[in-house]
């Protein structure tokens, strides 16, 4: 029984009660179906439908749409409705597509950090794929779990008996969607740090096997957009349900109209002055050829065939981009995102992709990495499978200017692209090379053309050389002139100091490779202090 039918029948079975104790006298037929009918309307509005005009419309059950939407139906959705399998998919397919390494405030060669690597480099474990599965399929109802097979000596319906020895302790991690969870009971002590969350479950671990009863410590569970608690979220499809429907009815109407409309009717009669001589059979049989047979032939005795209409072809272009646009607004995925881009729309497209770019970042540090990546690192942790870092605390990805920590970006550069950044870094360490110098220092410079901040370890330091390297280097790098330490005012006429060594030189030249294959370089010369390349000068 759906939720409305409940609702119904509660509120009929009270109005039932309150006549026979005889609180009031007992209505008549129509009294009883117009309260009925009241509370049918009330469910509706309760429950997610619109009514109007005092409840006489409801626009659900006049435009066809589902009012309690059941788990199934968001399966069935998920399954055959193509732009609904990209709703539920792309969020958390985009989310996983770059994840990132944990440190220790940057350090990624402690114990914690090792066991971290090892732990994801389990092939039979696939940790990143396991966890974008469970965050893919806990869209698709209202939330989904991650069985973390342990090697504890316990049956699944314990709790998990002790410290683990390591990650290969870790026997299997496998995501089931809703449909195959069902929670048995719930933590009901106030006083419990799990208090009104899910104290064990039962799994279906296998078609048409029984269920299987699971203990919450060996649960990883995942719901996204919670509201008043922290079991149930929202499936991915429910804000944009009414227009899926509204997609089905354009797609699959436009199809079938078009298929009428291509081929109108035919109408058949006798000729005036003969005789029909042909059985019904047979008429049957040429209409039949007729409709199936690419010679579209058909041969009538004393009967005359005439088609009804032109034939019609049905757009639906418009309607169908007005509901596509209500569900990108409604999912937060950009049109070009969710469904590609045309021909010619190449710069539309790419900010779209830095708008999407910008959601799974949100999405990223406001849900996969603290109610997923975090939660199972603690609890990896807290089984003994990894170590505690050393300092108590640790970081996902890498550091920014801001001192926040990120995952890496979604967008992938093309060499162009980062052949551009480079020229960009180039360009503006040479510009600063000719301003007030104590503005900013030899390591940031370093640091602007992408070279470590330090001078490499064990590498000779040239002495300064007043010579500029030539002006078609790659990186456009000119000499810059730095203050020496502590200095407090600008210092005119002291040499220019040498800010890359060859081994940044080397590898920039590698890179640029890389970016302009056309060129080929050779570093085994130097005429009045300028590299010599072959080919045209770039």
């Amino acid at each position: 029984m759906s939720q409305a039918e409940l609702v119904i029948a509660n509120r009929y079975g009270e109005v039932v009660r309150s006549y026979v104790r005889g609180d009031q006298p007992a209505p008549t037929r129509r009294q009883l179906a117009a309260y009925v009918s009241s509370i049918r309307y009330a469910a509706r509005a309760m429950l997610g439908g619109q009514t109007a005009f005092g409840g006489a419309r409801d626009y659900y059950e006049v435009l066809g749409y589902t009012v309690d939407i059941e788990l199934e139906t968001y399966r069935q959705r998920y399954r055959r409705q193509d732009i609904a399998k990209r709703i539920v998919s792309l969020p958390a397919m985009d989310t996983w597509k770059r994840p990132p390494q944990a440190s220790e405030d940057g350090n990624k060669e402690t114990a914690f950090c090792k066991a971290w690597r090892e732990l994801v480099a389990i092939e039979r474990l696939g940790v990143w794929n396991r966890l974008m599965r469970v965050d893919r399929l806990s869209g698709i109802g209202r939330f989904g779990v991650l069985l973390l097979g342990l090697l504890d000596g316990g049956d699944l319906e314990s709790a998990v008996a002790g410290k683990l020895a390591g990650p290969e302790d870790v026997l299997y991690l496998r995501p089931f969607a809703e449909d195959s969870v069902r929670i048995e009971t719930f933590d009901t002590d106030s006083q419990s740090e799990r208090f009104g969350k899910p104290e064990m479950y039962e799994l279906k671990l296998e078609e048409g096997e029984d269920w299987t009863k699971v203990h919450w410590s060996r649960i990883l569970h995942v719901a996204e957009e919670k509201e008043s608690d922290e079991v149930y979220g929202t499936p991915r499809l429910e804000a944009v349900f009414n227009r899926l429907d509204d997609l089905i009815k354009l797609v699959g109407g436009s199809a079938e109209a078009t298929w009428l409309g291509m081929r109108p009717g035919t109408l058949m009669s006798p000729k005036d002055g003969y005789r029909n001589t042909m059985s019904d059979a047979q008429i049957e049989e040429e209409v039949e050829d007729y409709a199936h047979d690419p010679l579209r032939m058909m041969f009538l005795q004393g009967i005359e065939a005439t088609q009804l209409g032109p034939s019609n072809v049905v757009d639906v272009e418009g309607p169908f981009g007005v509901a596509l646009s209500l569900i990108s607004a409604a999912s937060g995925i950009p049109q070009r995102v969710l469904i590609g881009s045309a021909q010619g729309e190449q710069a539309a497209a790419e900010w779209d992709q830095k708008q999407w770019a910008g959601v799974i970042q949100a999405r990223q540090s406001g849900h996969a990495e603290p109610e997923i990546l975090r939660a199972f690192i603690g609890r990896m942790i807290e089984n003994g499978v990894l170590p505690p870092p050393s300092s108590g605390e640790y970081n996902l990805g890498e550091q920014n200017r801001d001192g926040e920590w990120r995952w890496p970006s979604i967008l992938e550069q093309t060499d162009m692209e980062r052949a551009g950044i480079e020229e960009a870094r180039a360009r503006a360490a040479s510009t600063l090379s000719g301003t007030a110098e104590w503005v900013i220092s030899e390591g940031e410079r370093r640091e602007l053309l992408n070279h470590p901040r330090e001078w490499p370890e064990g590498e000779e330091r040239p002495e300064p050389q007043a010579t500029p390297l030539p002006s078609q280097f790659p990186l456009q790098t000119q000499q810059v002139r730095v203050i020496p330490e502590g200095a407090n005012l600008p210092v005119l006429d002291v040499p220019d100091e040498v800010i890359i060594s060859e081994t940044d030189k080397e590898q920039g030249i590698e890179d640029w490779k890389k970016f302009m294959p056309a060129l080929a370089w050779t570093m085994d010369a130097e005429v009045e202090g300028q590299e010599e390349y072959d080919g045209e000068q770039y």
